[in-house]
């Protein structure tokens, strides 16, 4: 019951092809569709015909999903803090209800466990050798690196589960890829591109 046509249109002097998709609201779930975006400093909810219900406003939150009590885990955009995206819990009048203590960054995911206490993903910083080859090699180096896969001369980053406390906030428990992964278990297509010496990191288990 879906149907795509081919249109043409034009803009300013040039022409663009666009096809146009319209869906049938039947086959539309129930309910409605949250989501954040693609630059992580805003959240909107929207119907089944796209039009906007709610949304973050000012308040810079991402969404990841929804607990048990039906309020939004995700984290809260800051770039003024040191770790710029702390976990937090919210509700639709934009209060956050829960935070954790933001002494790490963390990302991605968030959820809260049968008992009540939070599980979320962070990272941090190891210094790890540079696996660098050819032309890239030669930029490292160029800026006084021995880029000889074995000194632990440059940052990589590392995830760690994380559970926090309902109450307090506090670390009750964690997992570092550091602890249970080797470092000479890499991907060697990542040292491919140029590295940003000015934010040295390597992307190691993100």
């Amino acid at each position: 019951s879906n149907w795509s046509t081919p249109i043409n249109f034009s803009i300013g002097a040039s022409k663009a092809n666009v096809t146009v998709t319209l869906h049938d609201a039947n086959n539309y779930a129930e309910g409605l569709t949250i989501f954040s975006s693609a630059d992580g400093t805003y959240s909107s909810i929207i119907d089944m015909y796209g039009q906007e219900i709610w949304n973050s406003a000012d308040q810079q939150f991402i969404y990841y999903n929804t607990n048990y009590k039906g309020n939004f885990l995700g984290a809260k955009y800051n770039e003024l803090l040191t770790y710029q995206y702390p976990s937090v819990e919210f509700s639709l009048n934009n209060d956050v209800t829960w935070t954790e203590p933001n002494i790490r960054d963390t990302h991605h995911d968030l959820i809260q466990l049968p008992w009540g206490d939070y599980l979320g993903i962070g990272h941090e910083y190891q210094n790890g050798p540079i696996h660098a080859i050819g032309y890239i090699q030669m930029l490292y180096f160029a800026n006084g690196y021995l880029a000889d896969g074995e000194t632990n001369e440059w940052p990589w980053q590392g995830d760690v589960l994380i559970i926090w406390d309902q109450h307090t906030g506090e670390e009750k428990w964690t997992w570092r890829a550091f602890d249970h992964f080797n470092t000479l278990d890499y991907d060697i297509n990542s040292w491919n591109a140029p590295p940003n010496f000015s934010e040295p990191a390597y992307d190691w288990t993100h």
